[in-house]
């Protein structure tokens, strides 16, 4: 009779712990969302963002009216979603690592075949593909019009490559049917949220400090750590769920990372913690960091240490999204080890890498691309030169680059006067930025005569001038920026270019197909001697792609060796990697080498991996970073 018994008690007990669970699970949903990633919005104005893709026979399209994406599942296991272009990709690890983070999918099944159980699934930048849990729709939210809603959870202890980023995001379904996707976005949920409202720079003067809480009444903890790992604390009393504080002088280490979080209760649980956020002591004092152009030279400020003086710029090009992940903090940190002090980083004005078919926002690409360059390379002592990574043409063919490339249409005069207006943008964002080394304002003009190359940069440089007088900026020359072509782009022109500012260096690039080292001296010299105004090599490397190790290798020592004799600065190209990397020597060229078996090819690094040569040369060359008078 007791076993009878205890049958239904054991049953209403689980019945109870199902509930509470139950009841736990919506609750955790009305949290704060601590932080917010889009991976999919219905109703975006560039729909270029979202290249569709199918997964195992899927398909998907987008929906032009409203912009949304229309899935197929076509059989068992099948769906679509979305590839990102390079400028969108982005690092899931952090997301990964926080056990409050779910995927949120708004959509709704058209037609009447149900999808059974679905999954999400992120494609990485190097094909690895990462799979979320799998749901029904018993486990989703009902919204209105038919729209529902689940929340995905991904594995915690997935490993991803360093440099690793997600390209693709996709959905699928266990029964062939089709579905239509609103949005798909990464939330992360707390009892507490916690954002920084104002300009970064101003973090030394007031951290103005916003968030919310699960509870309407609670009180809240903000936590402080210093760079030397002393706490700081303030607490305050949300109302209705919201809270603020102006932290006047905040106890930051200045120059250096400080940690600050916010907490609830006893803050011993994941849940009862805002995502802790990294805050950079930022110096307000920057007068001393201007450099501007003087006779051969780029000279530093009367404000800073030592006075007016030669500044060396040695750096590396930063191809963000292009040739490497986006990695701000860790490009920066690594240049600042390798003895370097600038950051060459391409952008752009008017398409994405030049492909007429991704247009950029620019005051999007500004904020999401740019910012956080310039950012990080405070953080290390460093400058950045913006380079407009344009050709006054459509997209080059990159694997034959400096030959005759006529075939492409160059621009309009009303894309040429767009370039100029948006340069003007930029300068007007930028004209305070000292960290800001100046404006590289194309990146190599080809087949194309030097009038009009003088004409197209005026254009530019009116633009730029009429807001912002003080930063340098960076010409190159006709012939692809080549050495050869400096006076036959310049010549006789330099004192009236930049005038009555002349504050322009006249960039060059060259690597070994271009010409010998001492023939570019040659020219660097005979065009600084005669005119007596400074150059500077933008763009070097090793044409590893059709040149043996042997002939590389003599090139970047021979023009190492130009730059250092001469005091010209210099930008090496590209970091493909994090890494100091001096390249395992190897007797084959690129298309040599591709037709090895996969084991026996060398390291693909591009250029900038012969940091054996270009590494010491650095820590001899390169100006250090000026400080300001004691």
């Amino acid at each position: 009779m007791i076993r009878h018994l205890m049958l239904p008690v054991l049953a209403m007990l689980l019945i109870s712990l199902s509930l509470t669970v139950e009841a736990q699970d919506k609750q955790v949903w009305d949290l704060p969302v601590a932080n917010s990633h889009p991976l999919f919005a219905s109703g975006n104005p560039h729909p270029w963002e979202h290249k569709t893709a199918g997964v195992r026979g899927g398909k998907s399209q987008v929906l032009p009216e409203d912009v949304s994406l229309l899935i197929t599942s076509t059989r068992s296991d099948s769906g679509g979603g979305v590839n990102y272009n390079s400028a969108q990709r982005f690092d899931p690890k952090p997301f990964l690592a926080d056990p409050c983070m779910r995927v949120e999918l708004i959509f709704k099944v058209v037609g009447k075949d149900q999808p059974g159980k679905m999954k999400m699934v992120w494609r990485t930048w190097q094909r690895q593909y990462i799979n979320s849990d799998t749901l029904t729709l018993d486990d989703a939210q009902q919204l209105e019009d038919g729209w529902m809603l689940l929340r995905f959870a991904f594995d915690r202890k997935t490993e991803i490559a360093a440099d690793d980023q997600i390209a693709g995001v996709m959905v699928t379904a266990q029964n062939p049917c089709q579905f239509q996707i609103r949005s798909m976005t990464i939330q992360q949920y707390r009892n507490v949220s916690l954002h920084l409202a104002n300009d970064p720079m101003d973090n030394l003067k007031t951290l103005k400090i916003k968030g919310q809480t699960q509870q309407d009444n609670a009180r809240v903890f903000i936590e402080i750590i210093d760079a030397d790992g002393k706490k700081h604390m303030k607490v305050i009393d949300a109302v209705d769920g919201q809270y603020s504080l102006d932290w006047q002088s905040p106890p930051l280490t200045s120059q250096a990372v400080n940690r600050i979080f916010a907490h609830v209760g006893k803050g011993n649980e994941v849940m009862e913690q805002s995502i802790t956020q990294d805050v950079f002591g930022y110096t307000a004092s920057t007068d001393h960091l201007w450099l501007t152009v003087k006779g051969r030279h780029i000279v530093t400020s009367d404000q800073a240490a030592g006075g007016s003086k030669p500044f060396i710029a040695s750096g590396v090009g930063y191809a963000r999204n292009v040739i490497i992940p986006a990695q701000d903090e860790q490009v920066a940190a690594f240049c600042k080890s390798m003895g370097l002090n600038t950051i060459r980083l391409p952008f752009y004005l008017r398409y994405f890498n030049n492909r007429e078919h991704e247009p950029i926002d620019l005051e999007h690409h500004l904020q999401t691309f740019v910012d956080p360059v310039i950012l990080a390379a405070k953080r290390h002592g460093l400058y950045v030169i913006l380079d407009c990574h344009s050709y006054f043409t459509g997209q080059v063919d990159e694997a034959n680059a400096r030959k005759n490339q006529k075939n492409l249409k160059r621009w309009s005069d009303e894309g040429l006067a767009e370039w100029a207006r948006r340069w003007g943008m930029v300068a007007e964002r930028y004209k305070d930025e000292p960290y800001v080394m100046g404006y590289e304002l194309c990146n190599e003009p080809h087949d194309i005569e030097p009038e009009l190359v003088r004409a197209y940069y005026s254009k530019a440089r009116e633009a730029i001038r009429k807001v912002d007088q003080r930063h340098i900026l960076f010409v190159g020359t006709c012939d692809w920026s080549h050495a050869r072509a400096l006076d036959k782009t310049w010549g006789g022109y330099t004192q009236t270019f930049d005038a009555p500012f002349n504050n322009t260096v006249y960039a060059f690039h060259d690597y070994p197909m271009d010409n010998h080292p001492w023939i570019v001296q040659q020219h660097i010299v005979d065009f600084m001697d005669k005119y007596n105004v400074p150059v500077m090599c933008t763009e070097f490397g090793a044409t590893w792609w059709d040149k043996d190790e042997t002939t590389c290798r003599e090139f970047q020592a021979g023009i190492l060796g130009v730059f250092a004799r001469q005091d010209v600065g210099w930008m090496v190209w590209a970091l493909k990697r994090v890494e100091n990397n001096a390249r395992h020597p190897h007797p084959l060229p690129k298309k040599v080498a591709e037709k090895l078996p996969k084991d026996k090819r060398p390291n693909d690094f591009d250029s900038c991996a012969y940091s054996d040569i270009w590494g010491p040369i650095a820590r001899i060359m390169a100006s250090e970073f000026p400080k300001a008078k004691p």
